[in-house]
This record gives structure tokens, C-alpha cells and sequence, in this order.
């Protein structure tokens, strides 16, 4: 058979008979692919150089590239994934063959195979650790939350459509850079090719709100829900830990009596309590324990209705990861700034400011993000502004006091978290440090 015959053949085979086609097993050659020999693991603690050149790694390279086809590559895929993982896969092909046809539908699944295996191949050399991949976890944990999220819409907006699209962009370039150093640019070139096509506006737009792929859209998110459902769990965890910004394991506290409990655990919440009775500040109702409370509730609310929501936005903008900074900032700009914005920001005299970081994102060059602090000198103007309301108009009522006094710790609760304090202190000084815990 002509060799370009031959590549027609491979490129028409279904997903379903590469699994069966066994004879391109070579005897043996799943064996190879088992866990590293000992004397091949132990070589790996020191020379990782000298594995990527070893005789076992070049055959187990080699005979993962002649069996990618095979039932071989789906089983890496389900032992680090589960079998929900393959079921992903399957619907995957099935959108791609749909949308650009059974060539590229095949190509695109073996190279997801091949690099299944290639990627068990560095994990079992050790060569592809938790050290290596972490920057990774939370772009993909990031990226499959958003994916699930967004089958709750019967139709994915615009805006939806790019975050997605964001994310997936945020992950290949963390991936690009994580396995430079492990694989040829050729697999890089492939990671890209398949990231860039099932990330792509385009396709996810197909994927979700075309109803000629309605099918694969429901066992896509079943697939997803069940990837996700440890995910989930850890995040509904989370919740039940202290919310300090800095990272705290300890529980938060909960409501007790007159206390209503509260996001953070007792010793952060009382230090929080102090810092807001020596200086009251709106920032704590706007992106600290009192977002819970609002200070919109009180009686002829005297806050301009999207001013709080602006600086929270700008906030959360300004630790953006790069990747998204040119879709935050144009959608902080649209729904705020503009003339049309649907939430206008309510601003006196200063109209040129606004126009002026209008201009500054406009102007930021295509190859280039918006800068972080962009939207800073405006942020400062609107914190500015509702300070003065919130002093005048909230401080003394009697609402805000009541708020004090449902957020005092109990007694008790109050008492052990001075001691701790006191001894994180004493353990401070000793070590020649003080610092607020807050």
C-alpha cells in the first residue's frame, strides 16, 4: 500500500477501532509502559538528564508513539482520570467530526492519546511530579469550574463565551511552559492545536447554545459534573474555613446567641472587629466579613446604587491573572464607564477621569494587557466619595450600631482568642517579628 494511501486509512479510523486494533501492539510493549524498573526509578532521583537519554526511556518513547491508537491510551486516561474521562473523549470526537469532519476529528483524538501516554511516560520516570505541575492545578480547577457553570444557561452569552475561551488560552500557556522542558516543540505544537480548537469561541459556542449538537452537550455534562464532583466538595469544604485572605485552616466561627457568626475563624474575626471599631471603614462592607450585611439595607439608602459594585470589580481586576486583564477591563468599562454603561457609575466632577482610563485602555496596544492599576486613580476617587456617605450617614445610626454589637464575638469564644493572639506574640517576639495577623 502507497504511504499516503496508508496515512488516508489512519486518519478515517474511528475512535472504536483504534481501541480494537491490538495487532499495533507490539508484544511486550505495554509492559514497557508499566511502572519504572528500580534501577531506572532510582537513577531518576539525581539524573533526570540521563533517564531522557536512557535506552528504557527512548523504548518506552518509542512504543508510546507506535500504540497511541490502542486501547493503551485510554486506560492512562481513565487510572489518572476515570472512566468519565473517555466518555469526555468520545463526545469530544463526536463534536469535532460533526463540526470539521471525520479527518480531523481522528487526528485530534490521537493526539490526545499520544499525549496521555507521553505524560505517564515523565510521571513514571518521576520526571512529571506535584512540584512540576502545580502551577497547573488551578488554571485547569479554574477552567472545569467555568465549563460547569456554564451549562446552568440555556443560551452562553457573548461575554461567557470569551471568559471561557480566557481560560482555556490561561491553561495552555501555563502548560506550554510547564512541559517545554519535558517534550519536543513538535508535542507542544500539539497540545496548542488541540487546546486552541476545543477552546476556541467558536466551538464552545457550538458545543452550548447549537442545537444540532444538543446531544453531545448533555453527555458532555454529565462527563463534567462527574470530573468536577470532587472539586465541589473541596470547595463546599472551603466554606467552612476561615476566609482570611492570606490563607487560614482553621474553621470559621459560627453564629452563637446575638453573634451572627461570621467568614473568618475567632482570631481573625476579632481582630478584624477591633480594626473596624478603631477605624470604620466602608471597604469592610464592600470586600471584607460584611459583604454578608450590605450597607444598602438601612432606610433611604444614601450609597449611589453601582459605586460599591465598580470598586469591588476593580478590586478582583486588579489580581487578575494577564490573560483575562484585556476581557476584565473591558467589561468593568462597559458596564460601568461607558455612556451607555447599564450600571453608571453616580460621579460629581468627575467626568474627564472617567474618560480619561476610557482612553488609557483604548490606547493600550493589541500585543499588550491593560496595566493593573489602570482603573486605580478612579477606584480611589469612588472609595473617596462613599467614605464621606458612609461616615456621615451610616456611622451614626443606630443600624450600624447594631451591626457592632451582632458581630461582637461571645464572651467565651472572644476570651481564647486574645489568649492565642498573646501567645502568637510572645512567639513573634521571640523570633524577633511583629506583625498584625489581620
Amino acid at each position: 500500500m502507497a504511504d499516503d494511501e496508508k496515512s488516508q486509512v489512519d486518519d478515517d479510523t474511528d475512535p472504536e477501532s483504534m481501541d480494537d486494533e491490538e495487532a499495533d501492539l507490539p508484544e511486550g510493549a505495554e509492559a514497557v509502559l508499566d511502572e519504572a524498573d528500580p534501577a531506572t526509578q532510582e537513577a531518576a532521583a539525581g539524573a533526570g538528564d540521563r533517564i531522557k537519554s536512557s535506552r528504557a526511556f527512548k523504548a518506552k518513547k518509542f512504543w508510546a508513539s507506535k500504540t497511541a491508537q490502542t486501547k493503551l491510551g485510554r486506560k492512562v486516561i481513565t487510572h489518572f482520570l476515570g472512566q468519565s474521562a473517555n466518555s469526555l473523549l468520545d463526545n469530544l470526537h463526536n463534536v469535532a467530526k460533526r463540526d470539521a469532519g471525520k479527518k480531523t476529528a481522528n487526528q485530534l483524538n490521537r493526539i490526545i492519546l499520544k499525549l496521555a501516554l507521553k505524560a505517564k511516560l515523565l510521571h513514571d520516570e518521576k520526571l512529571l511530579v506535584y512540584k512540576t505541575i502545580r502551577p497547573v492545578i488551578e488554571p485547569v480547577n479554574e477552567m472545569s469550574t467555568k465549563l460547569h457553570e456554564a451549562f446552568a444557561y440555556d443560551v452562553l452569552p457573548p461575554q461567557q463565551l470569551e471568559l471561557l475561551e480566557a481560560k482555556f488560552t490561561q491553561l495552555r500557556e501555563t502548560l506550554e511552559t510547564v512541559v517545554a522542558p519535558l517534550m519536543k516543540d513538535k508535542n507542544i505544537a500539539k497540545l496548542q492545536q488541540v487546546l486552541n480548537y476545543f477552546g476556541s469561541r467558536r466551538v464552545l459556542g457550538l458545543l452550548y447554545n447549537d442545537e444540532n449538537y444538543a446531544k453531545e452537550k448533555a453527555a458532555i455534562e454529565v462527563c463534567i459534573q462527574t470530573l468536577v464532583k470532587p472539586l465541589l466538595a473541596e470547595q463546599e469544604e472551603d466554606k467552612a474555613r476561615c476566609g482570611y485572605p492570606g490563607g487560614c485552616p482553621s474553621s470559621l466561627v459560627g453564629p452563637q446567641g446575638k453573634f451572627r457568626g461570621s467568614t473568618l475563624c475567632a482570631l481573625h474575626h476579632l481582630e478584624m472587629y477591633e480594626n473596624l471599631l478603631a477605624r470604620p471603614s466602608v471597604h469592610h462592607f464592600l470586600l471584607e466579613d460584611g459583604k454578608t450585611y450590605k450597607p444598602k439595607m438601612l432606610p433611604n439608602n444614601p450609597f449611589p446604587p453601582y459605586n460599591g459594585l465598580f470598586y469591588a470589580a476593580v478590586h478582583n481586576y486588579q489580581r487578575s491573572a494577564p490573560n483575562i486583564r484585556t476581557l476584565f477591563a473591558e467589561s468593568i468599562s462597559e458596564k460601568y464607564l461607558e455612556e451607555k454603561a447599564p450600571c453608571q457609575l453616580t460621579l460629581v466632577g468627575k467626568e474627564a477621569l472617567v474618560q480619561n482610563t476610557l482612553r488609557a485602555i483604548a490606547n493600550t496596544p493589541k500585543n499588550e494587557k491593560p496595566d493593573p492599576s489602570v482603573f486605580d486613580e478612579l477606584q480611589a476617587h469612588v472609595l473617596a466619595e462613599l467614605e464621606a456617605v458612609f461616615h456621615a450617614r451610616v456611622v451614626p445610626s443606630n443600624e450600624y450600631k447594631a451591626y457592632l454589637q451582632s458581630i461582637e464575638l461571645p464572651k467565651s469564644i472572644a476570651k481564647t482568642a486574645k489568649q492565642t493572639r498573646e501567645q502568637l506574640e510572645k512567639e513573634a517576639k521571640k523570633a524577633g517579628k511583629r506583625k498584625s495577623i489581620y
